[in-house]
């Protein structure tokens, strides 16, 4: 390889894609497209269930897991690395969002176009304070928490998922509750009032996707369980 001039290495510096694109082949892009085809199916539809869970319209957790992805991609430093929102940012935005007043109104409770300039003001900050946690290498703290604590986090996270969940399975209208508890209380108060139909859809939903998993694990599962729960709602 011939030696580099100081404007092919200022190049590579601010587009570290380009290297990557000099030896780029046919067989790499199927690859990728394969890929990322598989990837996108599940990350589209989770992405809009973590934008219901913090609590705003499901649009705009596409918006984070297109930006974010392609900008990780191109200027990242790792190629494993997983980019895109989170279920504890979600809910970590929308206990914020609960517990914030303004004017003595909890932020949640405000409407959308109000609503969204502190969201969008919490993620500017956010975002500021993980890239100096990450000029700072503070992620080797990481090493120092402890295996059980980071395995009840996350299963934590899960629970409390899927209880916030339950709402739309059940197809009741709950207010957002403050607490895990006053949640499940809530959702309890409401199963006299479930729509049969929701329900229904949800558990066709669930069926489909585990029928798919256990007769093909390489079929997209979540994406054909999500596109047969719709056309089945549209039906319906």
């Amino acid at each position: 390889m011939p030696p580099r001039g100081l404007g092919d290495k200022l190049l590579c510096t601010a587009l570290p894609f380009v290297e990557s694109l000099r030896g780029y082949s046919m067989q790499g892009l199927r690859a990728d497209v394969l890929a990322a085809l598989t990837v996108a199916v599940v990350a589209l539809p989770q992405s809009m269930a973590y934008a219901v869970i913090a609590g705003v319209h499901p649009k705009y957790g596409l918006y984070a897991a297109i930006v974010p992805v392609i900008v990780a991609a191109l200027w990242g430093a790792s190629r494993y690395l997983v980019a895109g929102p989170t279920n504890a940012i979600a809910m970590l935005l929308f206990a914020t969002m609960a517990e914030t007043v303004v004017n003595g109104v909890p932020l949640s409770a405000l409407p959308e176009e109000t609503r969204m300039a502190y969201v969008f003001g919490v993620a500017i900050l956010a975002g500021l304070l993980q890239v100096l946690m990450g000029l700072a290498r503070l992620g080797e703290l990481v090493h120092f928490i402890s295996h059980s604590v980071m395995v009840g986090f996350t299963a934590g996270a899960a629970v409390l998922i899927a209880v916030g969940q339950l709402k739309n399975l059940l197809g009741v209208s709950i207010g957002n509750a403050p607490t895990f508890v006053e949640l499940v209380l809530s959702t309890l108060r409401h199963l006299p009032r479930t729509n049969p139909w929701a329900l229904g859809t949800g558990l066709f939903a669930m069926a489909v996707a585990l029928g798919i998993a256990r007769v093909h694990r390489r079929l997209p599962a979540a994406f054909l369980a999500v596109a047969a729960s719709g056309a089945a709602a549209w039906a319906l």
